[in-house]
């Protein structure tokens, strides 16, 4: 190898085989660094994913609740809307009922057939 170097200097000769091994372990650094970003960017791309995941599912769950509790609502507004038509319903028949009555005492008074007011007519309206 003397012969192939033989014009070179031997620190001039260590400094270039330095400057190679050198060389050598950047280029093998940087393939480490290369490696390492790309594993990076997998597990990076993983929790993208998971958290993705993980925020659909919580999205779901809290439709889910809200769909439930608008449900419960929907159903306690029928139940009161059929229990304000019964009582409307039982109101109605009542009033009905005292309108019968007082037709019925109406024609037993004396003249009840007649259009005009009088004492007994009168006494009827009062109650």
């Amino acid at each position: 190898m003397s012969a192939l170097f033989g014009g070179i200097s031997g620190k001039v000769l260590v400094l270039a085989l330095v400057l190679l091994a050198a060389g050598g372990l950047m280029i093998g650094a940087a393939s480490l660094i290369f490696r390492a970003s790309e594993n990076l960017k997998e597990v990076i791309d993983q929790a993208v994913t998971q958290a993705k995941v993980a925020v659909r599912a919580e999205c779901k769950a809290e439709i889910a609740k809200s769909n439930s509790e608008a449900n419960a609502r929907i159903a306690a507004q029928s139940r009161a809307i059929v229990q304000v038509q019964a009582e409307a319903t039982d109101k109605i028949a009542e009033i009905e009922r005292d309108q019968a009555a007082a037709r019925k005492d109406n024609e037993s008074l004396p003249n009840g057939g007649s259009c005009g007011i009088d004492a007994a007519h009168i006494r009827l309206l009062i109650r």
